[in-house]
């Protein structure tokens, strides 16, 4: 979605074009109306549209819209999502001038570069540790390798994590010390979790850094996830009380709710393509 420059290699050397968008179906119809928006909208309206993208002081707006502007030239998008996840958005892609957008996901590398991370040893115990679990078990916290979260917020899902009484697998990750940096490991993580935390949680829970994210979802003990969901990181000031925390997380585990009853559903889905 970044490399339309290519798409002049393309036209250099007379072959058709196609564009890979492993974004889902409906940020792509976003990237084809972001040029009529550029046109029309007069204010940044950062607090509704991811950041990046309409910060027009900044030059990630531009970005975008360079090579939102392009995607026109080619001779069609391949797109990773399937139609029983995306109908509408992937329906709303037929439009005149637009090319045609070929749905053939999921695609998933259940391995890749996490497979070669150097300390294999460590990720094979939290895999151990899964074994012993009882299937649909561990609600898993992860929030991807380019997130982390404040002392503040970490010490609230501590406390709603321990009131909850549920088994779980906690990746935390230390914030970036630089714009540029990614987070890092804690030299000690019990230096930012309440007092005795992890020792009252021995039993329950499985504090950790980095983890390989694909293989730990796939084990059959995770039987609920919590993470950011791709959404914007920013100032950090709606900090998520421990209370609040532990309801959701009840209902995440205990419910049957039709949100829970729907990602059973697209589960299913998925594993036909």
């Amino acid at each position: 979605m970044f490399t339309t420059s290519m798409i002049d290699v393309a036209n250099q050397l007379g072959i058709p074009c196609y564009l890979f968008f492993a974004s889902p179906a409906c940020f792509l119809g976003f990237m084809f109306h972001l040029p009529e928006l550029g046109r029309q909208l007069t204010v940044d309206f950062v607090d509704l549209l991811p950041t990046s993208v309409l910060k027009r002081n900044k030059d990630g707006y531009f970005w975008y819209l360079e090579h939102a502007c392009r995607y026109d030239e080619t001779m069609g998008i391949v797109v990773n999502t399937f139609l029983e996840l995306e109908p509408h958005a992937i329906d709303s892609l037929s439009f005149n001038g637009v090319p045609p957008a070929y749905p053939v996901g999921p695609i998933i590398d259940h391995a890749g570069a996490a497979q070669w991370h150097p300390d294999g040893a460590k990720q094979d115990s939290i895999m151990k540790w899964l074994d012993d679990q009882p299937p649909s078990s561990v609600v898993f916290l992860c929030f991807g390798s380019m997130g982390s979260l404040e002392v503040s917020q970490l010490r609230e899902i501590a406390f709603g994590l321990e009131h909850s009484g549920y088994r779980f697998l906690w990746s935390i990750r230390k914030p970036p010390e630089g714009k540029l940096d990614l987070p890092g490991e804690y030299t000690n993580v019990a230096d930012v979790l309440p007092l005795g935390f992890l020792d009252r949680t021995a039993g329950l829970g499985l504090v950790c850094g980095w983890v390989q994210q694909v293989r730990v979802l796939s084990h059959q003990a995770i039987g609920g996830f919590v993470s950011h969901c791709g959404s914007d990181y920013r100032d950090g000031s709606d900090l998520v009380a421990s209370y609040e925390f532990e309801r959701e997380l009840r209902r995440l585990m205990d419910g049957e709710d039709e949100v829970k009853a729907k990602i059973k559903e697209m589960k299913i889905k998925s594993r036909w393509h």
